[in-house]
């Protein structure tokens, strides 16, 4: 097989799949180990996946390399109504923890109607916005800043999280199936689990593009999600999931 017909395939083998390991796409495709490495790095400069140990995962449809200015536009009518729904939970003098995404960014816009929160991000576009629009307290995170994404992660920033404490965690994430909810990569499944952790209710926005969305890393089990909001009501089998976690799933009514 010639090589640009093979990465080719190998590419079309990851968006179906998501993840595949080093070891099964060289069972795949006849070919040494050795030589889907250096596939997989020719595809990872295309920006077309992400090489991890042992294998790589697909990103070209993911948005992994475009900046949060950007991905802040996809799907804003579905995000807006999120974080409207969204403020139904939240009240004067509470502590939020928001993450990263663009989803809780939304949200973030809309607190300038609250006063005396106090909000600890791990967003740097969110923590600059809520200072120059709200006069609550904001704390944001140390940590590595992630190239185009504005999001700090990493050992510093989930220290600082880990030092605190929340009455509610906002989150969103790149996927939610049947198992939970999924990120493209570990470093922010980790900041999220540290969230939740530390917070009295963890309340998920999630869009309906996400529905049955499986990415490389788990981040959360629906056990430890108490309310799922969406703009659209969820899938069956998704549903089936929050109803014997006893989660609370709200989308606007018809």
């Amino acid at each position: 097989m010639k090589l640009q017909q093979r990465q080719e395939d190998i590419l079309d083998v990851l968006a179906k799949k998501k993840f595949q390991t080093v070891s099964s796409l060289a069972k795949q495709f006849y070919s040494s180990e050795a030589t889907i490495r250096r596939d997989l790095t020719q595809l990872e400069k295309r920006g077309d996946v992400e090489r991890v140990n042992g294998g790589a995962f697909y990103i070209k449809d993911a948005h992994l390399e475009r900046p949060i200015s950007v991905t802040n536009l996809d799907n804003g009518d579905k995000k807006e109504i999120i974080a409207e729904l969204a403020l139904d939970y939240i009240s004067e003098n509470q502590i939020l923890f928001l993450d990263s995404s663009s989803t809780c960014f939304y949200l973030a816009k809309k607190l300038s109607y609250f006063n005396n929160l106090t909000i600890i991000t791990n967003g740097l576009l969110t923590a600059h916005m809520l200072s120059e629009e709200t006069d609550n307290r904001i704390f944001s995170t140390g940590g590595e800043v992630y190239s185009k994404r504005s999001s700090v992660n990493g050992y510093h920033a989930l220290r600082y999280i880990d030092e605190h404490n929340a009455d509610i965690l906002f989150l969103s994430c790149k996927g939610i199936n049947t198992n939970g909810i999924t990120d493209l990569t570990e470093s922010e499944a980790l900041v999220k689990k540290s969230y939740q952790r530390k917070a009295k209710k963890t309340i998920l926005l999630v869009d309906s593009t996400k529905f049955l969305a499986t990415f490389f890393c788990e981040a959360l089990t629906f056990k430890e999600i108490d309310i799922v909001i969406s703009d659209y009501p969820l899938p069956d089998e998704i549903k089936n999931k929050c109803l014997e976690n006893s989660i609370e799933m709200i989308y606007p009514e018809n």
